[in-house]
């Protein structure tokens, strides 16, 4: 199974962006604290209310989990309150999920076995 991210920006538009390994940081790059997540939302993220380490998407099991890393302004998932910071959610096809203030729907896919 393949998770995405897709964000929405601003202007209307979206960007995919895969969620290929089992463990994926969320946040934000910072080249002085060394800190490069898989997703970077710093593009999109023109408040920074993104952290630099916001929240782990965890594949398990064939499944998906989200865990909040603490972060400043933290994550909720499709419109409820923030999550829990080190309580791992499950995420489903679909899940809506805010960063701070940056939007994204998760999304699976089954991939084959070759």
């Amino acid at each position: 199974i393949r998770g995405c991210v897709t964000i929405h920006v601003e202007d209307g538009g979206e960007v995919e962006l895969p969620v290929d390994s089992d463990v994926v940081l969320v946040g934000r790059a910072s080249l002085s604290d060394g800190v490069y997540p898989e997703i970077d939302l710093a593009p999109f993220d023109h408040g920074n209310y993104v952290s630099r380490r916001h929240a782990f998407i965890v594949r398990r099991h064939g499944c998906f989990i989200i865990e909040d890393l603490e972060s400043t302004n933290g994550t909720s998932l499709n419109g409820a309150q923030r999550l829990v910071p080190h309580a791992p959610t499950p995420l489903r096809h679909g899940d809506k999920i805010m960063f701070g203030e940056t939007k994204v729907t998760f999304s699976t896919e089954t991939v084959p076995l070759d």
